[in-house]
Parts: C-alpha cells; sequence; structure tokens
C-alpha cells in the first residue's frame, strides 16, 4: 500500500504521512489480534485441558466452538465421544452380564461340591483311609479354585462388599487353619501360632480368604513332614503376621514377579505342584484395599516368608489409643 501511494503522482503523501499509516494500520491489527485472541481463547485451552487430562475428556461434550473450522472440530470430536460412550456402556453391560453369570455359576457349583463332601464322608469307613484322604483333598481343592474365581469376579467391586470391625488375630488365623487342617494332616506337616494376640481393623471375610492363599500355598510346596508357622508381632506402627515354612522356596529370578497375574514361575510349573497364579495376585490387591501390605522372602530349598503388614488404625472419634490413625 505504501508502494502504491508513494508511485501515484495524483496522491501527494510525504514519507511521515505513509508512517503514520503504517503505525494506525500496525495499531489497528494489534486490535484485531485480541479480539480474535480472546474470542477463541477457551476453545482451545479447553482442548489442551482435554489432551492433558483424558480421563476428563469423556464427561461432557465439547461446545465452545465459534469459527466453523472449529465447529468441525468439535463436532468430530463430540462424534468420537459419543461413539466411545456407546462403546463402554456396551462393554460395561456385558462385564455386569458375565460377573451375573459367574456369581450363579459358582453358588451352582457349591452345590454338589458340598453334596460330593457329604457323600465321601458317608462312605469313608467303606474304603482305605489314605483314598478317602485323597478324595477329601481333591474336594478342597475345587472348593479354593471355586473361591478364587469368587473372589476374583469380585475384586472390582470391593467397596460394595466389605466391612471393617475389630477382630482378634489369632483367632483369624486359628480359623483359617482349621479350613486347611484335612491339608495339613495329610501331609504330616507340623503346625503352629506364635506369638501375642492383637486387635486390629479390617474385614474378617477378606482376610481369610487372603490368609487361606498363603497357607494352601506354604502346604502345596512345602513337603511331607515340613513345617509351617505364623507368627504375630505387634510395634506401636503396626501389626505384622508372618507365614514362614521350609518348602522348597522361589527361585531368586521369579521374585520380582510372585504378585503378578498369571505367573506361576518355574515350580508352579511342576506336575505335582499346578499353579493358578491368581493366589498371590488376589491376595496382594485385597492386602491393598484393605490398607495392609503384602511382602515375601524366599530362598530356593530353603523357604519362604510372607509377611501382612496391618496398620494401626481406629474409628473417627476413638481415643482408645492415642497412636491411632483415624479412617
Amino acid at each position: 500500500m505504501n508502494l502504491i501511494i508513494w508511485i501515484d503522482s495524483s496522491l501527494k503523501a510525504s514519507i511521515f504521512g505513509l508512517l503514520y499509516l503504517d503505525l494506525l494500520s500496525i495499531v489497528f491489527l494489534f486490535l484485531f489480534l485480541i479480539v480474535l485472541y480472546w474470542s477463541r481463547r477457551n476453545f482451545y485451552e479447553e482442548l489442551k485441558y482435554r489432551t492433558e487430562h483424558p480421563e476428563k475428556g469423556f464427561e461432557e461434550r465439547l461446545n465452545l466452538a465459534q469459527t466453523n473450522t472449529n465447529r468441525a472440530y468439535e463436532a468430530a470430536y463430540n462424534a468420537l465421544l459419543d461413539y466411545s460412550r456407546l462403546n463402554n456402556n456396551e462393554l460395561v453391560e456385558q462385564l455386569a452380564n458375565q460377573q451375573e453369570f459367574i456369581n450363579t455359576w459358582i453358588h451352582e457349583i457349591k452345590v454338589p461340591i458340598s453334596a460330593l463332601q457329604l457323600l465321601n464322608e458317608s462312605v469313608a469307613t467303606n474304603i482305605p483311609e489314605t483314598k478317602s484322604a485323597q478324595i477329601t483333598e481333591e474336594i478342597s481343592r475345587i472348593d479354593h479354585l471355586v473361591e478364587q474365581v469368587l473372589y476374583y469376579s469380585r475384586l472390582e467391586n470391593f467397596s460394595n462388599d466389605y466391612i471393617i470391625a475389630k477382630y482378634s488375630l489369632k483367632e483369624i488365623v486359628k480359623d483359617v487353619a482349621i479350613e486347611n487342617m484335612t491339608y495339613i494332616l495329610n501331609k504330616q506337616i507340623s503346625f503352629n501360632i506364635l506369638g501375642t494376640d492383637s486387635t486390629i481393623l479390617t474385614d474378617e471375610k477378606w482376610l481369610k480368604f487372603i490368609l487361606n492363599q498363603l497357607l494352601s500355598n506354604a502346604i502345596k510346596y512345602t513337603p511331607e513332614g515340613g513345617k509351617v508357622e505364623f507368627t504375630i508381632r505387634t510395634t506401636p506402627q503396626e501389626v505384622t503376621l508372618s507365614l514362614t515354612d521350609n518348602g522348597i522356596g522361589i527361585p531368586k529370578a521369579d521374585l520380582s514377579r510372585v504378585f503378578e497375574q498369571g505367573f506361576t514361575g518355574s515350580n508352579g510349573r511342576k506336575q505335582n505342584t499346578k499353579s493358578t497364579g491368581l493366589g498371590l495376585y488376589l491376595a496382594s490387591k485385597m492386602a491393598k484395599k484393605l490398607a495392609h501390605k503384602l511382602t515375601l522372602q524366599s530362598t530356593e530349598y530353603v523357604g519362604t516368608t510372607v509377611t501382612l503388614s496391618i496398620p494401626h488404625l481406629g474409628f473417627y472419634n476413638d481415643h482408645d489409643d492415642t497412636n491411632n490413625i483415624t479412617l
């Protein structure tokens, strides 16, 4: 524009006039850019926020576009959002149906398991004692595997199925030991509960399941005539329950993966000790949900120690223990 005005003989403009015109143009351009920025700022900031927080992007549709270009972006985004929501709803419905089927199947399968237990007891006097013990052991294993499936299916809905209360830790351990007593006696394993009892805050049902997984593993991998013992220790910060056995132990290369889902390790693949790889995984997950901590130490061909750490917790306004942490 400066060049046209300068070379046009009919327009008499000085160099200072042209510079003044340029200054005004720059001012108006700057004002235009400011208005343009403020008019589109919300749209781009929302896109940036949703990019940095993908989980928030599913909460609501985008509705901030003011230009045709942005409306096209917005329409594409909302179409993908609607499609994702539809797929997610279908997936949730499928998972709910699977959950219902699994729960129904588990309750149905427990009926023939109970019937088998009763039949075995009724004919126990007519068959050799070793055979009856083997049948009892196999039925217990089936029941144990069914329990694994049940608790695995409930893992994501944990918050709907637990009650925190005060319990005697030693009494819970005794109940778990009684449930596994047949298995312990069949392998002639020496079993002990050491240490002084302590009152803990937990969910009895879920904690018993955790201990059942740990104890069944210890018995499974301990040879006949071996030793398994629980030890209770209490400190000002927590109560620890250690389960120690003198079994085959775990190879050092497998230790870092023992709590992974489906990991069986080299010992778990042996013919006489087949493993699902779910026991320690479920125990670890449930321990975390109960605010407990599960750790494991093992030496191959020496034994394994699994420790469950339970912090001292207290209900709101519970002043019985000044060291308690309120939930």
